[in-house]
């Protein structure tokens, strides 16, 4: 898949134009505003899309859902990570991770339906645990 299919995928999603100006696509990157959004990595011989997870604004937050749509209907795995530089900041986006689902668990703790934090929960385990045996591997390779 190329960033013009991730483009074209967004597009169909979303059900309207591409909009130069708020939402850009250049070799395995997604901008929107100049912040970015989404890059393409591949790790070995799968090619995987992490969307950023900072939330800076609702028009950054609705390119993310969408884009997150196009990659899902394109067979596409992604990871959601406050770093798209993996290599830099491994570490970095693991104690994220945790922190996220110590927040859940938090607030199921004081919900009237806990059972909806649980699901959240596992999937984000899920999410995380795959991130886990997707990346580390190549961490050990460029240490060694």
């Amino acid at each position: 898949m190329t960033h013009m299919d991730l483009a074209e995928a967004y597009i169909h999603s979303t059900g309207g134009s591409y909009t130069a100006g708020s939402l850009s696509y250049t070799d395995n990157w997604a901008h929107s505003w100049n912040i970015a959004i989404a890059r393409k990595v591949k790790v070995g011989r799968q090619t995987v899309l992490l969307i950023n997870s900072m939330p800076y604004s609702v028009s950054t937050s609705a390119h993310r859902g969408s884009i997150r749509r196009a990659a899902k209907a394109a067979g596409l795995r992604t990871f959601e990570v406050p770093n798209l530089h993996i290599d830099q900041s491994h570490e970095l986006n693991l104690r994220v991770y945790r922190a996220r689902i110590a927040d859940l668990e938090n607030r199921r703790r004081t919900a009237h339906k806990p059972a909806k934090y649980d699901q959240l929960i596992q999937e984000l385990q899920r999410e995380m645990s795959d991130y886990i045996d997707l990346f580390e591997p190549e961490q050990l390779k460029e240490a060694a």
